[in-house]
């Protein structure tokens, strides 16, 4: 075999080994104040989120219409990773391995009758196709 061949399938081989890019893994809702201020000067952070976990999460909606930040309560149903990059990318993991940079979405808005006026819910899903709820798959 041909060493220039021979080293660029190394070369591969090695690259295709370290799969997406690493750094610290840290447990979200676990996470001291030093810690999260620590991730802040890596390249790459891993925040793992388990079944379980609770937290506040904020929400802020801008474009046609801007909603206020508002802060609710978080309930994770299944475990995922947020991969946040220093230059400012986020992707999800679903296995701990591969990154995503758009997970399968879909949202909708509830739109209906409250007491005293109309009221509008925005449904939205984040996660692996396979998952979502029947009424949100594709369908063709």
């Amino acid at each position: 075999m041909n060493k220039n061949l021979a080293l660029a399938f190394l070369v591969a081989l090695t690259l295709s080994a370290c799969g997406a890019p690493q750094g610290p893994r840290i447990r979200y809702v676990h996470a001291s104040p030093q810690q999260l201020a620590a991730a802040e000067n890596e390249d790459v952070v891993w925040y793992e989120f388990q079944p379980g976990d609770e937290g506040p999460i904020g929400f802020l909606f801008l474009g046609m219409a801007e909603i206020a930040p508002t802060e609710v309560r978080m309930v994770v149903q299944r475990q995922f990773w947020i991969v946040v990059f220093k230059d400012g990318r986020t992707m999800f993991s679903f296995d701990g391995r591969r990154l995503q940079q758009n997970p399968f979405s879909r949202w909708g808005m509830l739109i209906g009758r409250g007491e005293h006026r109309g009221s509008m819910a925005l449904l939205m899903y984040v996660g692996p196709q396979n998952e979502a709820p029947a009424q949100l798959r594709h369908r063709r």
